[in-house]
């Protein structure tokens, strides 16, 4: 297991002119020609790695490193392999929705190829917020879950501020 572990792509984070993420416009493989300067890894909060790879890997000096470094080869040039089991995102919506970071988290998940299961998982407090307000935000997290491709979405609902994950 290993919290904020890094992706193996590259990415833009601002959509600029374009109404949503697009593959080749802000995402990009982690090496090539064709790829930004400025574009940069995201990371997964939360990631289970396969453990042939991580096997191959444990020896070195380094745990950052040998997972995750550019100078190393190891995540970078494994592509079209599986070496992540599960990769989480979590979002935590108080009030605000955080439309921008959820759309990229999916996006992210979306883009990864090296992750045999996805998983988003949204935790949302009623509590605070008017009813309309309330409403606003599930039907967008109902509509990135129907459109999600190939990721367990869950929205986890709770009434007021008690830190209870389930009842």
């Amino acid at each position: 297991m290993r919290a904020e572990y890094p992706t193996r792509r590259r990415f833009f984070t601002d959509k600029e002119d374009s109404d949503r993420y697009i593959r080749g416009k802000h995402s990009f493989p982690p090496r090539g020609e064709k790829v930004p300067k400025r574009s940069r890894r995201g990371h997964y909060d939360f990631a289970i790695l396969g453990e042939d790879f991580y096997s191959e890997f444990k020896d070195l000096n380094d745990r950052f490193e040998r997972l995750s470094s550019k100078n190393v080869d190891t995540n970078l040039d494994q592509k079209d392999k599986k070496y992540v089991d599960i990769a989480i995102e979590f979002k935590y919506i108080t009030g605000q929705c955080q439309r921008k970071t959820i759309e990229f988290d999916i996006f992210k998940l979306e883009e990864a190829e090296e992750v045999r299961k996805k998983i988003f998982l949204v935790f949302i407090r009623k509590g605070g917020m008017s009813p309309e307000r309330y409403e606003k935000i599930i039907n967008f997290l109902g509509k990135m879950k129907e459109e999600s491709k190939g990721i367990e979405m869950d929205v986890i609902e709770h009434e007021d501020d008690r830190q209870v994950l389930f009842s």
